[in-house]
């Protein structure tokens, strides 16, 4: 029964890797397996033209000088143009954004204050402070929670609890929406990743059809490999080129930032239906 088994696998991997061979060598399927990375640079080529501003984040951070960043990571982490500008006094921080309110405009869409031992306080049980300054101009209040429960998710993943006092000064009020640079470059990511998805719906079916064109079904059939084989290995291609494709697009358009996790399983599920799709076709 191994040795079945173990015939199957490679009858699979064969038929796998010739019908993978065979997408690459035919222009036309070449030139739609590329499309998705030509939307994908399109979108970015818009974004330039549209001179999209980065997201510059003011960071005050005592322990960056020792070589040991940390927090303020996960502020750049959360924008896709997010660009660290390390101030070399928290009161450099405070006076590029002024007092909650006072202040009408600033260069740097967030400010953070790091207190000194930033990570060994949260370990020994003690309450550092952090300051985030936000400017309303480029940070809405959705995004400005999201950003706060990063912070805290941080110190979460220090200890188990999480010990630590946020400070959040805003100036300007602060958008009700989403801001149209912001919109853009979610909108372009999310449109690199579903015209990704058009690959596995288009190349499970169209494996099974050449086939049947070529008239080599029936040497399949005689073949060792089942019905099953068969099928199994097209899919396999078939997912294997789709979840490449979308993780490249993703890729293309920084579109892993935020929740990464949660970015890429939506990657996968879609994966998975665009082939389900497919083969159902």
């Amino acid at each position: 029964e191994m040795e079945q088994e173990s015939m199957h696998l490679r009858i699979i991997r064969a038929i796998a890797r010739k019908d993978a061979l065979d997408l690459l060598l035919n222009k036309q399927t070449l030139f739609m397996l590329l499309t998705p990375i030509f939307l994908a640079i399109f979108f970015v080529a818009i974004a330039a033209l549209l001179g999209n501003k980065s997201t510059d984040i003011l960071v005050y951070n005592p322990d960056h000088a020792a070589g040991h960043p940390g927090v303020e990571q996960v502020l750049k982490g959360a924008f896709s143009d997010g660009r660290l500008i390390y101030a070399s006094s928290a009161d450099e921080v405070a006076a590029a954004f002024g007092p909650d309110g006072t202040k009408k405009s600033s260069n740097y869409a967030l400010g953070l204050v790091v207190p000194a031992n930033f990570e060994v306080s949260i370990q020994a049980g003690q309450h550092p402070e952090l300051t985030l300054y936000v400017n309303g101009d480029d940070i809405d209040n959705q995004q400005r929670d999201s950003l706060e429960g990063l912070l805290t998710n941080y110190s979460r993943a220090v200890v188990s609890l999480a010990p630590i006092t946020l400070t959040t000064a805003t100036i300007n009020p602060p958008k009700s929406g989403t801001g149209l640079a912001d919109f853009a470059a979610t909108f372009y990511a999310m449109g690199a990743l579903v015209s990704s998805f058009m690959i596995g719906t288009a190349v499970a079916p169209g494996l099974l059809i050449e086939e049947k064109e070529k008239k080599t079904v029936r040497m399949l059939m005689v073949s060792p490999a089942s019905w099953t084989d068969v099928i199994a290995a097209k899919l396999l291609v078939a997912f294997g080129y789709q979840i490449l494709l979308a993780l490249v697009a993703l890729a293309i358009t920084k579109g892993y930032t935020g929740q990464v996790p949660l970015v890429l399983l939506f990657a996968l599920l879609g994966s998975f239906f665009s082939v389900a799709v497919g083969a159902l076709a």
